[in-house]
Parts: C-alpha cells; sequence; structure tokens
C-alpha cells in the first residue's frame, strides 16, 4: 500500500522469455524493506513460463503489459507511459537491488534533493567474478553512457516528455541521457551500489555496433567535433581486445581481469579518503 507524503517510485521490469530471471528480480523487489513504490512488468509474450510467474506475483506486481514489443526500448517507453511514481527506475529481467535497503536509502535522498537523474555505481556479475562499475558525471567530452540505467532513478515526469528513442537499438539509453544533459537537467551522482546486473547482455556482445551508435548520437546531438578522437580509440581498443581474447587462455585472462578490478577498486578507495 502507498503511504500519503512519501516519495513513490516506480520500478518497471522488463521481460521476454527470461522465466528464472525474472524471479530473480522480483524476488529482490520483494525484499526491500521500504514499500512505497509499484513495479510494472512489461513482457514480450514470452513463452518460457514467464507469464505465470507474473500472474502469481500480482500482489507486488501493480501493473503488467503482455504483448508483443520493438524491443527493450519500445517495451521501457510502455512501462514510462503506464508508471504513476514520482521516480523511476528501470530493471531488466534478471537485475537485482544491491541489498534490501536500497529503495529506503534513495526514497530518503529522493525526497531531500531537487535533482532531475540520480545515479550511483553498478556490480557486474558473471560466472568467474564480480566487479564495480563505477558510475561517473556526464560533462561535454562524454561519449558513451557513464552509468547503468539499471543504476539510476529519473524523474517521471522528464521521462514522459523524452521518451528512448527507438531508431537505438543498443544505446537509446545513452541517447536519452545526453539528450537531458543537453537539456541542462540537473544529474547527481551518490557514491553507492544500486544495482547488480549479469555481464552478457545486448549491449556486452555488440560492442562495435553500440560504438557505432554512439558515433550517431553524438553526431546527431552536434557532440561528435570533441569525441571523435575518442570513439576512434575506442574502435581501436576493442578491435585488439577481440584479438587478445582469441590468443590467451581464457584462466589468463580471468586472472588478468579480477587483478585489473582489484586495483581499480582499491584506487577508488583510497581517492575517496
Amino acid at each position: 500500500m502507498l503511504e500519503k507524503d512519501k516519495v513513490v517510485i516506480s520500478i518497471i521490469v522488463v521481460s521476454l522469455d527470461t522465466n528464472l530471471k525474472l524471479k530473480a528480480t522480483i524476488n529482490s523487489i520483494r525484499k526491500q524493506l521500504y514499500n512505497n513504490f509499484e513495479v510494472i512488468v512489461i513482457d514480450g509474450f514470452s513463452k518460457d513460463g514467464s507469464i505465470e510467474t507474473i500472474h502469481k506475483n500480482k500482489d507486488i506486481l501493480n501493473k503488467y503489459l503482455i504483448e508483443k514489443d520493438d524491443g527493450i526500448y519500445d517495451a521501457m517507453n510502455k512501462g514510462i507511459n503506464l508508471a504513476k511514481g514520482t521516480w523511476t527506475i528501470f530493471l531488466n529481467s534478471g537485475d537485482i537491488f544491491h541489498d534490501e535497503n536500497i529503495l529506503l536509502n534513495f526514497s530518503k535522498i529522493l525526497e531531500k534533493k531537487n535533482e532531475d537523474v540520480i545515479h550511483a555505481d553498478t556490480v557486474v556479475r558473471n560466472e568467474n567474478m564480480k566487479y564495480n562499475l563505477y558510475s561517473k558525471k556526464f560533462n561535454h567530452k562524454t561519449h558513451r553512457i557513464p552509468f547503468c540505467h539499471q543504476s539510476s532513478f529519473t524523474k517521471t515526469s522528464i521521462l514522459s516528455n523524452n521518451l528512448f528513442n527507438l531508431k537505438y537499438k543498443l544505446s537509446s539509453d545513452f541517447d536519452l541521457f545526453l539528450r537531458l544533459y543537453k537539456q541542462k537537467k540537473i544529474f547527481t551522482k551518490v557514491n553507492m551500489v544500486i544495482a547488480e546486473i549479469e555481464s552478457g547482455g545486448l549491449s556486452d556482445v555488440n560492442r562495435f555496433r553500440v560504438l557505432k551508435e554512439n558515433f550517431d548520437i553524438l553526431k546527431t546531438n552536434k557532440m561528435l567535433t570533441i569525441s571523435r578522437l575518442t570513439i576512434i580509440f575506442d574502435f581501436i581498443y576493442l578491435f585488439i581486445s577481440k584479438i587478445i581474447k582469441i590468443l590467451i587462455p581464457k584462466k589468463f585472462l580471468n586472472y588478468v581481469l579480477k587483478l585489473k578490478y582489484y586495483l581499480l577498486q582499491k584506487i577508488k578507495k583510497n581517492n575517496s579518503l
């Protein structure tokens, strides 16, 4: 039940044939100590039992829409159109909140701040490791999304007037937040983790296409001049990384990656002291 005079958060969950992951996301929401939220599930007409899971969890799922869509961003737009909360956060099926206090902690932050977008860090996990993906601030040199949409809260009224552009299949979240930055919306970074997500998503396995879309987004927003060389460097770096992954044994690469993220975390802690 929604309590009067408290911040209401809309949680939009997008799913398609990911029943086990959907269950994990719903269970993560159930564990939250703050309960003044609504949950909106947009399912692209799953065939794997996800629809049954949605019906079994009607007690916590305030709204759901089960129909074919034109990809993840179309589904997210449908969720925005149904959202009634003051703030909105998106979780892909399989994403979970970092702990049971996330919404409680952020409800206090959201009540006090007059910002438009509040973003924080993300934990990325795969079968070999977990590592922190640190949120960064937008600036005039930004050439790719500096935080995960799963670890950000955005005012619903702003999203309603700035829907995801369906032209972009992988980088529409970058396009949306870049447009908000150009509109001089107020972004605030909070030094904590909001969500845990799985690696290996569409953006992870289609990095070249992501860079291509980012290039087009920067060009459309007339911000390419500053970022052109950085984008070219990213293409070169990604190409070299692909070759290295082919030539070097996976176990050794995993060790190097673990060391890399361990050192990054140490540097981050030392800088915050």
